[in-house]
């Protein structure tokens, strides 16, 4: 409705749409999906028949990954990303599911008793369906269980609608089946956007409590976001309540099992709490999950390791990230966009300095030197 009223807003998303995706003016969000997407088909080549597994996908893109620092634990499209945890046969089987939910609807066929339904509700759910469709080509949306549910509903809902109209229904239980389900979806989106806007609201709180109130009320309305309790566990952290933010993050750890970045504040937590060996496994889950997230995955493992007395494995880790992970090189001018657009800069230097004084430690005097020359360019 909003484009009908004022056209000229899709010449301007088509300029932006054009502006994302030219070479020259890409953003490290696009960037990131065409880089995935490539790596993707990558993936899918090795094993176009049987797939790796369901659930296998960002684990890997960490094999596959074609650029540094440019990782995501999912697809960015969900058709590429079933594929290739699937294969083929997946693929197929998922758009027989859509095709039959649109074929069985489609048919042009009119009886005495029955015309096609071009009710309001239906062609909202249609929409509805199509939109969420759409958009899950380019992002992540189907990843998020109360999003995916919310589309099969529709599906569920177009389905009841086709079997209305094909067969002519006068049983009114049924018809009171499929308005029931109307409302049970019409409820979930409410919630849905009640929890939204409330975690909305958190990141403009005045006070930590309200924002911490904005936050629990978000969870109570949709207690299916991995990133909502990832929030909750952070806002525990500032406050030093270790257990609440253990609780909290092992909650987005069952719903993001593959966001590095819950398995690093678990870490952090657990080295709270002088739980040395938790915090040693946490913060090397976050490296083997994301091994480009972030420099200070090697950071605060190195520090684990060297309060555990084992330089060794502590200098190996951070020569890893330093020489391997994060060099900063010729390459690295290519990249720097990112660490200026994600503020890891700082976390990089802490890196290569304390590489640098694990060498002074060890005698290696002009390795330490030529370490701190380099961050004179972050």
């Amino acid at each position: 409705m909003t484009f009908i009223a004022r056209p000229q807003l899709i010449s301007q998303k088509l300029q932006r749409l054009q502006k994302d995706f030219s070479a020259s003016t890409q953003d490290v969000s696009t960037i990131t999906r065409i880089t995935v997407w490539k790596d993707g088909v990558h993936m899918l080549l090795e094993s176009p028949f049987i797939g790796f597994g369901p659930g296998s996908f960002g684990s890997l893109l960490q094999v596959y990954e074609s650029k540094p620092w440019l990782y995501s634990a999912n697809a960015h499209n969900y058709f590429l990303e079933v594929t290739v945890e699937g294969g083929i046969p997946a693929l197929i089987f998922f758009v027989l599911i859509l095709f039959s939910t649109v074929s069985g609807y489609i048919p042009i066929k009119k009886t005495t008793h029955n015309t096609i339904n071009t009710s309001p509700e239906l062609v909202g759910f249609i929409a509805a369906a199509i939109g969420s469709l759409s958009h899950t080509l380019i992002d992540v949306d189907w990843s998020r269980i109360s999003l995916f549910l919310l589309f099969w509903l529709c599906i569920g809902v177009i389905l009841a609608y086709g079997t209305q109209r094909i067969v002519v229904v006068k049983n009114t239980t049924t018809v009171r089946g499929v308005y029931l389900l109307t409302l049970c979806i019409v409820v979930c989106i409410t919630l849905l956007i009640v929890s939204a806007a409330n975690f909305s609201a958190a990141a403009k709180a005045k006070s930590l409590a309200e924002e911490i109130h904005d936050v629990d009320t978000a969870i109570r309305f949709n207690p299916f976001d991995g990133g909502y309790y990832y929030e909750q566990g952070l806002l525990a952290i500032d406050q030093k309540q270790w257990n609440d933010g253990y609780i909290a993050m092992k909650k987005s750890q069952l719903l993001n099992p593959y966001d590095s970045d819950v398995f690093y504040a678990l870490g952090y937590i657990t080295n709270e709490q002088n739980n040395q060996k938790k915090s040693i496994g946490y913060f090397t889950d976050a490296i083997k999950l994301s091994p480009y997230r972030n420099p200070i995955y090697y950071t605060q493992l190195a520090t684990q390791l060297i309060k555990e007395k084992k330089m060794s494995d502590a200098k190996h880790l951070l020569e890893e990230a330093v020489y391997q992970r994060f060099p900063i090189n010729e390459n690295f001018k290519e990249y720097k966009y990112i660490y200026d657009y994600t503020d890891m800069a700082k976390n990089l230097r802490v890196s290569y300095l304390l590489l640098a004084g694990i060498y002074v430690a060890s005698h290696q005097k002009s390795q330490a030197l030529h370490l701190e020359s380099l961050t004179n360019n972050l």
